[in-house]
């Protein structure tokens, strides 16, 4: 018995239907694609705040007391979001506990920087390197111009240019504190912009855990 091949109608029929067939398995692979891509960006955000909240905290919890604060803005370079605060009461063979006056090299300025898209902390790393003059005169300053006032923070700057990298691929930044009861919180919003030109925005409040008043 001799076999009959396939007619051209019916391999146009099959080459049809093969066709439908991926067109539809395209369709699901997309699908399937785009829910994952959709999902890793998800996580990928829940990630990035719980790292930006922590990179603030490992700052401000800390922390003695918050000074002067410059609010920031999201959309704009101009007063970049900024606030002193007093890292911590050093101790030393005199006062165990510390002396509860803020001093000049236990000051530091946490400041948003457009140019670069960080968020840094500014101190005085170099303390040891000052003069005995050199401390006095700032000690002198310490508790009130330079942590009490946003307007000697470009002269905070001069002296004190070495900084810490508290994050970076920030596009924008504000700043404020509040206090409830006698514990001061750090309130902030961050916009944090990855190599995609994909953009997040993060919010948060860190509690001062230590905070104390001084006495100068």
């Amino acid at each position: 018995m001799r076999r009959r091949g396939f007619t051209l109608v019916e391999l146009i029929i099959g080459m049809v239907i093969t066709a439908m067939v991926l067109c539809a398995l395209s369709v699901v692979t997309f699908a399937v694609s785009n829910g994952w891509e959709n999902a890793q960006a998800a996580d990928s955000s829940f990630v990035t705040g719980g790292q930006v909240q922590a990179r603030i905290a490992q700052w401000f919890r800390p922390a003695t007391a918050v000074g002067a604060a410059q609010r920031g803005s999201l959309g704009s370079t101009n007063s970049p979001a900024a606030l002193f605060f007093w890292k911590s009461d050093v101790a030393d063979v005199s006062n165990p506990t510390g002396d509860d006056k803020i001093e000049f090299n236990e000051i530091g300025l946490l400041r948003y920087d457009a140019a670069s898209r960080q968020v840094r902390v500014y101190d005085a790393s170099d303390w040891a390197s000052w003069s005995a003059a050199a401390q006095s005169t700032a000690n002198a300053l310490a508790g009130t111009a330079y942590i009490s006032s946003t307007l000697t923070m470009s002269d905070f700057l001069a002296a004190c240019p070495n900084y810490h990298v508290v994050m970076r691929d920030v596009s924008g930044m504000v700043i404020n504190t509040v206090t409830t009861g006698d514990k001061p919180l750090v309130e902030y919003v961050i916009t944090m912009t990855d190599s995609r030109g994909a953009s997040s925005t993060h919010y948060g409040t860190v509690t001062l855990r230590a905070a104390q008043s001084a006495s100068n």
